[in-house]
């Protein structure tokens, strides 16, 4: 017995190493799995990471006991204890060794500018064939203007041009981008449209880049555009319909720099750092939200907010309505600065049931321009 145990020894030599590091590994999920299990009954933790994945608790409702295992599974994927230390050690050996993105919905573009590869963002730029046709885009901005000029409501489409649509030389060569990005092609179609031709922000937006004074209009780190490019792009869209005089005076500000959700993915948003203008709010508690008097405004890696609204007494024009997707939060500061009152529904659907209800001067959508290469026309429209 003892000579098959020398053979076998002998024969692998690391089998003992081997079984003590497998021992040594599941110790440490183990612990990995306690700390979470004792961070998941600590209770709920951060707004963001309840958006991420939302604490599970014991009922005594036996629905919600027969939901606690799939519930728990999904916390303890999602937020398993250490997480963000393991997300940032990649994060900085991927990026500081290999300087590659250690996340495959971020690219690295060039001087270290992020930039999302996720809904269509990469395609719209090399200018792939669309997930819906132009003329069912066209069609459903047609019906939508339609239902407002019935109500005697001016609608404004903002189309938010996408980082890469503005900064194209800073792609990562690989991509080849096309010349003429995807919104600013649907804004040419829509000449001859019954509906508003959109304001092509693209092109006014290549135009500003020009100016060397010029504020950054995208965050180096952040997937959407600055407080600064929002309020130049919502007075380039609402010039048409209020006139440029009407619009006040655009007041910024100097704020530290900060990391955004880009540099968040890849678990470097404390080290990768960047500096833009912040455009000035009307006061405090000029903005609140269902349980929130005084709202902060948070607009760069923003929170998702169903819905808020914004007063500003001394604002020159008056009550307007805006649904919106996440580039609404950078515009927020910029229309409480125009309008007294402004309702935000943070939603991709157009719903005239709030419009009748809320019964704005103006409406707005504001819309981010990679949609048009990936979602469908069909459920951003809900006529009553």
């Amino acid at each position: 017995m003892s000579d098959i145990q020398t053979a076998g020894e002998a024969a692998f030599p690391g089998v003992r190493a081997a079984t003590a590091s497998a021992i040594a590994m599941l110790c440490l999920l183990s612990l990995v799995g306690l700390a979470s299990l004792a961070d998941m009954l600590d209770g709920p933790g951060t707004v963001r990471q309840e958006l991420v994945a939302q604490t599970p608790e014991l009922s005594a409702d036996p629905r919600a006991l027969r939901s606690f295992p799939r519930r728990a599974r999904h916390y303890v994927t999602e937020r398993y204890a250490l997480k963000d230390p393991f997300v940032s050690l990649n994060g900085s050996v991927m990026l500081g060794v290999f300087g590659r993105s250690p996340y495959p919905k971020v690219l690295v573009g060039e001087s270290g500018i992020l930039f999302l590869n996720h809904e269509g963002t990469l395609e719209a730029a090399q200018g792939r064939p669309p997930a819906a046709r132009d003329e069912a885009w066209i069609a459903m901005f047609e019906r939508m203007d339609a239902a407002f000029r019935s109500r005697g409501i001016p609608l404004v489409q903002v189309i938010a041009p996408d980082k890469a649509a503005v900064l194209p030389e800073a792609l990562p060569r690989w991509v080849a981008p096309v010349p003429v990005p995807r919104s600013s092609q649907l804004a040419a179609k829509m000449r001859d449209s019954t509906a508003p031709q959109p304001v092509d922000l693209a092109r006014v937006f290549r135009r500003l880049r020009r100016d060397p004074l010029a504020f950054p209009l995208y965050h180096a780190t952040d997937t959407h555009w600055t407080e600064y490019g929002a309020a130049r792009g919502i007075d380039a869209a609402l010039a048409p319909v209020l006139g440029a005089r009407a619009l006040p005076p655009l007041k910024v500000r100097a704020v530290p720099a900060q990391g955004g959700d880009l540099a968040r993915m890849v678990g470097r948003q404390a080290a990768i750092r960047a500096r833009a203008p912040q455009v000035l709010r009307p006061g405090p508690g000029s903005c609140s939200a269902p349980g929130v008097a005084d709202l902060h405004l948070q607009t760069i890696d923003p929170l998702s907010l169903p819905e808020f609204t914004c007063r500003n007494p001394d604002a020159p024009q008056g009550h307007a309505l805006v649904f919106m997707d996440s580039f609404g939060m950078a515009a927020a500061p910029r229309l409480a600065q125009i309008f007294r009152r402004v309702d935000f529904l943070w939603q991709d659907e157009v719903d005239m049931a709030a419009v009748d209800r809320l019964r704005p001067d103006i409406a707005l959508r504001i819309m981010v321009g990679r949609k048009l290469q990936s979602a469908s026309p069909a459920g951003m429209f809900a006529a009553p």
